[in-house]
This record gives C-alpha cells, sequence and structure tokens, in this order.
C-alpha cells in the first residue's frame, strides 16, 4: 500500500458507530434505500456504506439521503467471484459511481449465470405445485412479477414473494427446492464468474480499495461436501500478490479467534481493516444495523479519505 492506515484496536469500544456492509433492495436486501437509512439513524450510526452484490444501483440515492442526516458515506459494492468451488466475495469501496460500463463488461456474465440459477429456482417452484409463476418463463418476466431492479434476480426476493403470496415460510421453502447446502451453493458458484484476483482487478479499475469479504465463512460457502482448512490461507496470499488492500475483520460470524487471526495479517501487510454487518433487512433476522465493535468513527474517516484517495 502506498499510504498507510492507523488504526488501533479499541477494546473498550462496546458499540458500533459505522456499518460497511449493508444491502438494499436494489441487490438482494429487503429494504429501500430510505428505509435503509431510517433504521441507520435510529440505530446511531455515523458512518456507512452500501455496498450491494454486482450493482452500483441504490448508491446515489443511499448517499444522498445519508447525506441529509449528516451520516458519512463510502461507496460501496461487494463483488461475486469464484476460487476453486467456494465463493469469494470482493468488497470494494471508494469506487466511481460512474463505471457502469465496467460492470456491464466485466460482470455480464455473472448476471446471466445467476439468472440462469433463479430460473432453475422458478421451475423447481412450478414442478412443486406452487402456481405463482405461471407464464414467468424467462428472467425479464420473473424480473417484473417481482418487481425488481436489480440485473440479478436474487433467491431472497425469489423466496420472500413466494411466502408474501402463499404464506409459505421461507425456511420450509429453502428446504423444499434445495437438496441440500451443497445443492444450493452449486447454483451460486459457477465457473463463468470473475475469479477473486479479476474481482480485486475491477475494484482498482473502478477506482477503489478492494477488501476480502467475511473470510471466516469462506469454507461455508462452496458447491462441496468436503471443508478445506486451508483456502482462507490461500485465497488471502493470493489476493496480497495481488493488489488486495484489506480485510474484513470484524463481522458477526467471525469467532474472537478468527478475527485476532486477521488482525495479525492486517498488521505484518499494513491492509486496511474494515467492519459490517451484511444486514440484508428480514432476509437476515438475527442481524441488526451496525458493525461488530472494533472501529470507530475517526477509523472510519480515515479510512474514507484513503479510500477516496
Amino acid at each position: 500500500m502506498d499510504k498507510k492506515i492507523s488504526i488501533k484496536k479499541n477494546e473498550k469500544l462496546n458499540r458500533s458507530y459505522v456499518d460497511m456492509h449493508l444491502h438494499s433492495r436494489s441487490s438482494d436486501g429487503s429494504l429501500s434505500e430510505e428505509d435503509l437509512v431510517n433504521i441507520v439513524v435510529k440505530n446511531g450510526l455515523k458512518g456507512v456504506s452500501l455496498t450491494n452484490h454486482d450493482t452500483l444501483l441504490g448508491q446515489s440515492k443511499f448517499i444522498e439521503l445519508a447525506s441529509k442526516k449528516d451520516i458519512k458515506v463510502i461507496t460501496g459494492i461487494e463483488i461475486s467471484s469464484v476460487y476453486k468451488n467456494y465463493a469469494v466475495h470482493i468488497l470494494g469501496y471508494g469506487v466511481n459511481l460512474f463505471s457502469e460500463s465496467l460492470l456491464n463488461e466485466h460482470l455480464k456474465p455473472t448476471w446471466e449465470t445467476l439468472n440462469d440459477s433463479a430460473m432453475v429456482v422458478v421451475r423447481r417452484v412450478k414442478k412443486l405445485g406452487i402456481g405463482i409463476f405461471e407464464g414467468a418463463n424467462n428472467i425479464k418476466k420473473v424480473r417484473k412479477l417481482i418487481n425488481s431492479h436489480s440485473p440479478v434476480v436474487s433467491f431472497n426476493s425469489l423466496f420472500h414473494f413466494i411466502h408474501s403470496k402463499t404464506n409459505l415460510p421461507v425456511s420450509h421453502l429453502w428446504n423444499l427446492v434445495f437438496k441440500s447446502r451443497s445443492d444450493f451453493w452449486r447454483l451460486m458458484v459457477k465457473p463463468e464468474m470473475l475469479s477473486p484476483v479479476e474481482a480485486v482487478g475491477l475494484v482498482k479499475k473502478m477506482g477503489g480499495k478492494s477488501v476480502l469479504a467475511h473470510p471466516g465463512t469462506i469454507c461455508l460457502r462452496g458447491n462441496t461436501t468436503e471443508f478445506d482448512e486451508n483456502i482462507v490461507s490461500d485465497i488471502i496470499s493470493l489476493l496480497l500478490e495481488n493488489g488486495l488492500n484489506g480485510i474484513e475483520v470484524y463481522y458477526p460470524r467471525h469467532t474472537k479467534k478468527q478475527m485476532e487471526l486477521y488482525q495479525s495479517i492486517v498488521k505484518k501487510y499494513n491492509l486496511i481493516v474494515t467492519a459490517g454487518s451484511d444486514f440484508h433487512g428480514s432476509y437476515t433476522p438475527k442481524l441488526s444495523v451496525g458493525a461488530p465493535p472494533g472501529l470507530d468513527f475517526e477509523d472510519f474517516l480515515r479510512l474514507k479519505d484513503f479510500c477516496e484517495s
């Protein structure tokens, strides 16, 4: 890294004033940008990032609304990529909002293959005798039916649309549609998608800084029944060689041991530290807006300066 960012672990911080990993309805969250900002205000946050999956939709609206509430924003995106059999997400911060042409150029195969997977879900739902998708025989018609504006029709939006029409519990629907955990990830992890190195490169082309999202959960995000304990260290080593700027250290599903490990890596290689909840609204009922404690607002402002430099 060209510029050193000094962020000390704050052992006394018992609440969060920041959240650098939020999703809205413009990708696979349940809330509009306006509703999301209202929760940010209610929870007393001062610095946030909207990191929708594979799209910049919602950014401008989110920034406009947050600014009116005197909340600082770092632009963001979460890019889907694949390493071997595992889903690896790369967060991009400080990205240029006029990068749509780059996204179209690099992410069109990702959008297409994930929409193909969405259609697999639609066909499986039809086979179950649930008749709400009759006539919706392509992704354009499905998108119109469920009122989605995202380039990718997410599984979240599909299942909650089904729930709204049938009152069937979402958890029950998932068990009906997917044979197993690996069956789910087989639809989410596709060879047509970017590699993590390509995702890091795309963030750089967009003028942003790249961060490895939730590394502690990567081994749970694979279309395989065999877990490779070395997969995360292999990915981090590979990305360090290819310009990775940081690691999402503070994350709800990270254990204390994992956070200490990622802190040591960050310190060794002079990387930036981020913190995020991965909040998706009602689609993640166990999560709330506000990252796990670790970064304070002054840290966030230093990160904002760095990511936008």
